[in-house]
């Protein structure tokens, strides 16, 4: 699944038609906001996290969070848990310039139901935790940067070799583009693992909700799952339809 993560640094919520033409011209499923972290202004809450969230599931995309530093972890999850009455797939622990992650800050996220996954790279992770592999447990997010300036999509997480470190034998994300001013917008840019998605959807490592009735978290998780899978049928009828027209093309 293609994602897009941004941060304070955009200056604004992400418009409801930018997050549109994400889903639909470049089969974005996924935005990741930063809820807390650095920005324009230094670091702290995230003032366009709660709408920008809200456009994103206003144009029927998943949507997830991520911190930075991982000792903000505690505000972040109180931010998520009273923020949009928006389901959320996980909340990432940013581990980069300066922020180690410990184990208080992924118990302080499963503590409010919320599925924790561990954001770093091979140098930050060797720089910051010197190659601790208490975490490998959990998802991990990795950034791994193509050179070069193609704007191509990665296939699927798995399409590059990558070795693994910090005990993790694989991984659900892929950055494969830090900032990049593309698609009328500036993101960073990412590929998930479609099978661990699905997981999340169908509640295996659970989803994050804002407090409410248990009838109506299994209702908005069925509903979720459905359309889901209903958008990534129509996506691959569309990719079908766009090659047999582009065969026809010749032919004329």
């Amino acid at each position: 699944m293609r994602a897009c993560d941004c941060s304070a640094y955009y200056g604004s919520p992400v418009p409801l038609e930018l997050l549109e033409e994400l889903r639909d011209n470049q089969h974005v499923g996924l935005i990741i906001a930063q809820v807390y972290g650095g920005g324009p202004t230094g670091v702290g809450p995230n003032p366009y996290y709660r709408r920008t969230i809200q456009n994103a599931q206003e144009a029927g995309l998943l949507c997830a969070a991520y911190v930075w530093p991982p000792s903000a972890t505690a505000n972040a999850a109180n931010l998520i848990l009273y923020g949009p009455d928006a389901p959320l797939l996980f909340c990432a622990i940013d581990v980069e310039l300066r922020g180690q992650v410990e184990i208080t800050h992924v118990n302080e996220l499963r503590s409010h139901g919320i599925a924790p996954v561990v954001y770093t790279s091979r140098g930050a992770w060797a720089e910051l935790m010197a190659g601790n592999e208490e975490f490998a447990r959990l998802p991990l997010w990795d950034a791994s940067y193509r050179w070069g300036a193609s704007l191509e999509w990665p296939s699927a997480v798995h399409e590059a070799l990558w070795v693994p470190y910090g005990g993790w034998d694989h991984r659900v994300g892929w950055q494969f583009r830090g900032t990049t001013t593309a698609f009328g917008g500036s993101f960073d840019l990412n590929v998930f693992d479609d099978a661990w998605i699905a997981g999340l959807l169908a509640g295996e490592e659970g989803m994050t909700m804002p407090p409410q009735p248990t009838d109506l978290v299994n209702e908005d998780r069925a509903y979720k799952i459905a359309r889901y899978l209903r958008a990534e049928e129509l996506r691959r009828l569309i990719a079908y339809f766009q090659t047999e027209l582009v065969e026809l093309e010749k032919l004329l």
